[in-house]
């Protein structure tokens, strides 16, 4: 697996403490930062803070990357357990998990039976297919209870509701489908996300005002949360890995980027990936976000795109509320 490197020598001080609560401490620990007589300008860039104060560029951008390498690690055991089930249930059932590379391979054949016929009994996909259709039919609804019984407060709510049927229309941001996807993913491979964040960028229609709800299913081996919590709503942060397109890239952002190819570097992945629906690209650049909770360094929460670092903003919490 290659590493997507999160910190870049071009960026501020400011945007490396944005991308990661843990950058202040890394800085520290070169006395950077921490005292009176080592202060240094958040304006700065990683590079000049590094040549200003005699520290290896290379020695201070590793012990930034070691943040997100350790939620990486912290997934793995997961990822395998993901990829293989996953294999199982496309019908792959002659691979196998190579520690080395941190990827799934196919198991080769014998030496001296190299075209014998490989039996497959697949009766997982069966069981999969059957739990997805049930889970589907008691799938959850939105509902908008008013606030009182003043008629102006149920029409309120009439109208909220009205909102939320129109958002989870297929037309629109498709719940429906996108619950679908999640489900088949948390029964195939144990583990699926449902990701419901507000664009103030895409369009309720002609002359209305932007801004509105957007859903999607991450891929499970995407998202990373943190390594210390037993449970999601006790998870402090998360990342969330994706590749995208260029074009998208500068769309969102406004940054022009240079593509990195995406599916050669893991074959096998990026065919799973496919198989179940994910839009696996040729090339793309890596873009991860950061969601932290509020805490004592970040009162209002963040939110930051890194890898290129892009933009930054308060998070107030998992599920209800918004960036």
């Amino acid at each position: 697996m290659s590493t997507v490197a999160h910190f870049t020598k071009d960026q501020t001080v400011e945007q490396a403490f944005k991308t990661h609560a843990g950058a202040k401490r890394v800085f520290a620990r070169f006395h950077l930062g921490g005292c009176s007589h080592c202060s240094i300008s958040e304006t700065e860039t990683i590079e000049q803070v590094s040549e200003g104060y005699g520290i290896p560029l290379a020695l201070l951008m590793a012990d930034l990357e070691k943040l997100f390498e350790r939620a990486r690690r912290a997934r793995l055991p997961y990822d395998r357990n993901i990829l293989l089930n996953t294999a199982f249930f496309l019908n792959y059932q002659y691979v196998e998990w190579h520690p080395a590379t941190s990827q799934i391979r196919q198991i080769p054949r014998p030496k001296e039976q190299p075209n014998v016929p490989r039996p497959v009994s697949n009766k997982v996909q069966h069981f999969v297919l059957q739990e997805h259709s049930m889970s589907l039919n008691t799938r959850p609804t939105a509902d908008v209870l008013p606030a009182d019984s003043d008629p102006m407060a149920i029409s309120n709510a009439n109208v909220l509701l009205a909102y939320l049927n129109w958002l989870a229309s297929e037309q629109v941001a498709d719940f429906d489908g996108v619950l679908s996807r999640a489900t088949l993913w948390a029964l195939a491979a144990g583990e699926g996300w449902v990701k419901w964040t507000w664009d103030p960028t895409m369009s309720n229609g002609a002359d209305k005002p932007k801004g509105r709800g957007d859903i999607s299913s991450p891929s499970p081996l995407d998202v990373f949360p943190d390594p210390y919590a037993q449970t999601f709503d006790k998870a402090r942060y998360l990342f969330h890995r994706q590749f995208m397109d260029v074009e998208q890239v500068f769309d969102i952002y406004g940054v022009t980027v240079q593509p990195q190819e995406v599916a050669s570097a893991d074959p096998n992945r990026a065919m799973l990936m496919a198989q179940m629906g994910m839009a696996v690209m040729l090339e793309g650049a890596p873009v991860t976000e950061y969601w932290a909770k509020p805490s004592r360094r970040h009162p209002d929460g963040l939110f930051a795109s890194a890898g290129y670092y892009f933009s930054s903003g308060q998070f107030r919490g998992w599920r209800r509320e918004k960036v």
